[in-house]
């Protein structure tokens, strides 16, 4: 059940750098 929990975070996790990156991205060009 913990490594659940910590797969999920893991996964919002990566999803959020996602969009900052590409936001990032976007205000750059």
């Amino acid at each position: 059940m913990l490594q659940n929990k910590f797969i999920f975070f893991a996964q919002v996790v990566a999803r959020v750098q996602i969009r900052v990156l590409s936001f990032e991205c976007v205000n750059t060009i």
